[in-house]
C-alpha cells in the first residue's frame, strides 16, 4: 500500500510541474487555455483521488497559478456566477463554459487511459 501512495504522489507532483510550466509559457497567451488546463487538472485530481483535501489543494494550486490570468473559474457554474457579478464579460462566458467542459472531458480521458485502465 505505501508503494502505491508514493507512486501516486509522484504522479501528482509530475502533473503539477507540467501544469506550472504550461501556465508560465502561456502567461501572455490565451485565458481560455488556462481555464482548460486548470479544469483538466482539478477534474483529474477529483477522478484519481476523490479525497476532499487533495481536491481542495488542486483547486488552490489552479487558482494560484491561473487566477491572475483567467480569473480561475475552472467550473461552468463559477463562470456563470462571475458573469452575474459583473467580473466576466458576456463575450467570455460561452467560451469559458466550452473550454471548461472540454477540460473535464480531457481529464476523464487521461484518467481512463493512464490510471484506471478498464
Amino acid at each position: 500500500m505505501p508503494v502505491l501512495v508514493g507512486q501516486f504522489i509522484k504522479y501528482i507532483i509530475f502533473i503539477i510541474q507540467i501544469i506550472y510550466i504550461l501556465f508560465i509559457l502561456i502567461y501572455k497567451m490565451n485565458k481560455y487555455l488556462v481555464e482548460f488546463l486548470g479544469t483538466m487538472f482539478l477534474m483529474f485530481v477529483i477522478f484519481a483521488t476523490g479525497n476532499w483535501i487533495a481536491i481542495g489543494a488542486a483547486l488552490a494550486i489552479g487558482v494560484l497559478l491561473g487566477g491572475p490570468i483567467s480569473g480561475g473559474a475552472f467550473n461552468p457554474a463559477v463562470a456563470i456566477a462571475l458573469y452575474g457579478a459583473g467580473k466576466l464579460s458576456k463575450s467570455d462566458l460561452l467560451p469559458y463554459i466550452i473550454v471548461e467542459i472540454l477540460g473535464a472531458l480531457a481529464a476523464f480521458y487521461v484518467y481512463k487511459k493512464f490510471v484506471n485502465k478498464t
